[in-house]
């Protein structure tokens, strides 16, 4: 991972000294997809904004069909409700995607990608 400063970081250090803030940030986005006992929503959610929403890279990665992405997608609406896509929604997404309450700062840096 190599030596990071505040400006590196940049949000991931805000999330690593706000406990409450990662805490609220797990529960609203990512705490719901775990509830998904068929699909592994939060790495297909990863994967889709890593590939920046094409389906087609996403399912690639995870090794399963376009329309397989889509219904996962569909499911993560139904799960957290249609904000999830829109600016605010999406970079609280990725902050939660890269925390876990408990997380310590070498847990959040090597989930900065």
């Amino acid at each position: 991972a190599g030596l990071h400063t505040a400006e590196s970081l940049g949000l991931l250090l805000a999330l690593h000294e706000d406990a409450a803030l990662r805490e609220r940030l797990w529960r609203r986005w990512v705490h719901p997809l775990l509830e998904e006992p068929r699909h592994d929503l939060v790495e297909t959610l990863r994967a889709w904004q890593q590939h920046h929403g094409r389906t087609d890279e996403v399912a690639r990665q995870l090794g399963v069909h376009t329309n397989t992405v889509r219904n996962r997608l569909g499911r993560v609406d139904t799960l957290l409700g249609p904000g999830w896509r829109d600016p605010q929604g999406q970079a609280e997404v990725w902050a939660a995607l890269r925390i876990r309450p408990g997380d310590s700062m070498e847990a959040v840096v090597a989930g900065h990608t």
